[in-house]
């Protein structure tokens, strides 16, 4: 039976939000924002499943991974755990959404999240039935030690790694586009969520701003750093070079009202590392349905 891939995701701590309202409403705008960037690998769209929760059926754990990361960046300050569960489904109904659908990829998935229950950290992990055992153990060693990076990052690290992808995204096969499609109205309240959620604490190294309309970068010809779409990326070991598109330092540094010396301070230190990381991640998820 073909495999499907179940991402279940829960926000932590939610219920002691200063405004719930306000998280579940920023967590809506950004589910339906991703279900167009990520279309054609859903193969049910992400949907909430109750005020802090969301899940979600993928083509491939690859995708999961992407989709729960780049909403990670999005929902800061606030954090998501997930677990990401692979296996058959017992029935699969073109009227049912994700909500209505059952099987081992969700069982699995449960129990991935239920790793993480006590977490007070971001954390994501897999469970697949049937599949080398080691192999799964250091996927989520990989995972472990990819959070645990990400939770050194400051706010200016967050924020510069948040625009540089919402720019460059990193995908599977080249598809995934976060502005592409993005209405203008969804676009300023998109810069408004980031102001709300990172605004800069370094003493005004960095500007409280955003504004995607003030580059001269021009949405419709975003690039995307494909992982697998040509042979030269294919069992291709990386550096932090390859995750640095040339140019978008600058565009960058327009976006968020700082200079370009800033934002480069900030690739070498800590956003290259991220991306690095993400991608040995997304081989080790391939890998493991192969």
């Amino acid at each position: 039976m073909e495999m499907k891939t179940v991402l279940l995701a829960d926000i932590i701590q939610s219920r002691k939000s200063e405004d719930r309202y306000k998280t579940q409403k920023k967590l809506l705008s950004i589910i339906e924002i991703l279900n167009k960037a990520y279309n054609t690998h859903l193969v049910r769209r992400v949907e909430i499943s109750s005020g802090d929760s969301f899940q979600g059926l993928f083509d491939q754990p690859s995708s999961a991974f992407l989709y729960i990361r780049i909403a990670q960046m999005l929902m800061y300050p606030e954090k998501i755990r997930g677990g990401i569960g692979v296996g058959s489904l017992d029935y699969i109904d073109d009227n049912f959404g994700t909500n209505l659908l059952d099987g081992e990829a969700y069982h699995n998935a449960r129990k991935a999240i239920e790793l993480n229950t006590s977490s007070q950290e971001e954390i994501v992990s897999i469970i697949m039935n049937n599949a080398n055992v080691q192999q799964i153990d250091a996927i989520n060693i990989v995972f472990n030690m990819y959070f645990k990076l990400r939770q050194f990052f400051g706010v200016n690290s967050l924020r510069i790694s948040l625009v540089n992808e919402l720019l460059n995204p990193m995908s599977m096969y080249g598809e995934v586009q976060y502005l592409n499609n993005v209405r203008t109205d969804e676009l300023k309240e998109l810069e408004q969520i980031l102001l709300d959620s990172y605004a800069s604490k370094s003493r005004g190294q960095i500007k409280n701003e955003l504004n995607f309309t003030r580059s001269g970068f021009k949405i419709n010809e975003l690039q995307v750093f494909a992982l697998n779409t040509c042979d030269e990326n294919k069992n291709k070991r990386f550096n932090n070079s390859d995750f640095v598109l040339r140019g978008i330092q600058n565009d960058i540094a327009q976006i968020v009202g700082t200079s370009r010396q800033n934002v480069q301070k900030y690739f070498s230190k800590a956003v290259a590392d991220e991306r690095m990381y993400a991608a040995s991640l997304i081989t080790l998820l391939d890998e493991v349905i192969k």
